[in-house]
């Protein structure tokens, strides 16, 4: 059985970015801990990271500043964040996984089905990685997260403020995954960035251009691989459509 063979709370990030980068025993980050009590299959060691201060949300002009440890509960209930991002929160999970899931946590460990990291990949979020403050787009990580080791530790999520971003998806009961996601981000420059969830292993991006031309085609072309117990292609590509077709509509009313 396996279980957590060390337990730290450094009070520094240089102390805990230490911890972290040790080769043995696998050494990982805790947060809410969410994840890590219901999927550890080997003997770890955690960090914990309650004292080091990435707790927060910061709005400025340029954009959110979130940092890697702030509770989903805490996005859906903060009044400036935009209604997208709360929206997507709020799906995410149930309310009693909210409290204690960080966002970091929840872009790190998440599938394919999950809301908040589809809208955020659309939206072209950047991650800000410890040790050396370097910043990578979330859809980098999400194409090579399963062999990732250009970074420790998640300090921070950005999200620009003038970006527009629409997003719905389909499930069999309110409270299930979702069999599909759509995610549709537009900048003032008319740059679009769509995205889709619902299966697989991480959100996919479908289109980043100066404009939406193709972007039905483009969905289609993701979709027609996306067969699996949930749901068959043929059924995304047709509610797909439907979806992409509504959130451009609701966007180009957001301009007016």
């Amino acid at each position: 059985m396996s279980m957590i063979i060390e337990y730290h709370r450094p009070e520094t990030l240089e102390d805990a970015l230490a911890l972290l980068s040790r080769t043995f025993p696998r050494t990982l980050p805790l947060a809410g801990g969410s994840y890590l009590s219901r999927h550890a299959n080997e003997d770890i060691a955690v960090v914990d990271l309650q004292k080091l201060g990435m707790d927060f949300v910061e709005v400025t002009d340029r954009g959110l500043s979130i940092g890697a440890t702030t509770r989903l509960q805490s996005l859906v209930d903060h009044p400036d964040l935009p209604q997208w991002l709360r929206q997507s929160a709020h799906r995410e999970t149930s309310a009693n996984l909210r409290r204690m899931q960080s966002l970091a946590g929840t872009l790190v460990t998440s599938s394919g089905r999950s809301v908040l990291g589809t809208s955020l990949l659309a939206a072209d979020a950047r991650l800000q990685w410890l040790p050396g403050e370097e910043e990578k787009s979330l859809g980098d990580y999400f194409a090579l997260r399963e062999h990732w080791n250009q970074g420790i530790l998640i300090r921070s999520i950005f999200v620009h403020t003038k970006v527009k971003v629409a997003v719905d998806w389909v499930a069999r009961t309110p409270r299930d995954l979702p069999i599909l996601v759509v995610a549709v981000a537009r900048w003032q420059s008319r740059r679009t960035r769509i995205a889709v969830g619902g299966f697989g292993k991480t959100p996919l991006l479908v289109l980043d251009g100066p404009e939406p031309g193709g972007a039905e085609v483009a969905l289609r072309s993701v979709l027609k691989q996306s067969d699996d117990e949930w749901a068959s292609s043929e059924y995304r590509m047709d509610v797909g459509e439907k979806l992409l077709r509504r959130l451009l509509k609701l966007l180009e009313t957001m301009e007016d």
